[in-house]
């Protein structure tokens, strides 16, 4: 399908561009007796000319044909399990890589971004940090407890790469004094 959307592209260009470039031509005194002779052929050829639109509007909508079929995100996942079919939505796999980045106190929030295609995950996770953590390490860890969870308890065995991006460091604020500490400190 991209083959023949690409091919229309290419066809409805060189179509706009040859006539824009015969318009110019036709324009300048040089071009102006091949002007004349096209205009009186069009008036003489009406049936010609109608068949030519015909012919470009039907390359135009095809082209748009085949250019409707968007690579939309996956909503499941599908993969042969040892027993049969197996079918996961995008939303529990989401769910469950947030559940393993909570095994990590130095990352304050997480959100994974996945892309499914050709039988392989891709997962992107954009987390904020607590302030002083040692990043590289952290992200090593992250990476690896995520693919490793994916392919042992979910069962996919295809994870692609999983991508970091630290978009926040925080720093955590301490728990507020509260009057039974008061006390204790007394």
């Amino acid at each position: 399908m991209k083959f023949l959307h690409g091919f229309f592209e290419w066809l409805v260009f060189m179509v706009v561009l040859l006539q824009g470039a015969l318009a110019l031509y036709g324009a300048t005194n040089a071009g102006q007796p091949c002007w004349d002779a096209l205009m009186q052929t069009m008036q003489q050829e009406r049936f010609m000319v109608v068949m030519g639109g015909i012919a470009l509007l039907l390359l135009v909508v095809l082209y748009l044909l085949t250019s409707t079929r968007s690579t939309r995100p996956a909503k499941t996942i599908s993969f042969n399990g040892p027993n049969g079919p197996v079918t996961i939505s995008m939303k529990a796999v989401r769910d469950f890589i947030q559940r393993a980045g909570d095994e990590f106190s130095e990352v304050i929030s997480l959100q994974p971004n996945l892309d499914y295609k050709g039988g392989s995950l891709h997962v992107e996770l954009d987390v904020r940090v607590v302030a002083g953590t040692h990043i590289p390490e952290l992200c090593q860890m992250l990476q690896e407890r995520v693919a490793d969870s994916i392919h042992e308890q979910l069962g996919l065995k295809e994870v692609k790469n999983v991508r970091i991006n630290v978009r926040e460091l925080v720093q955590r604020t301490p728990a507020p004094i509260t009057s039974s500490d008061h006390e204790e400190l007394s």
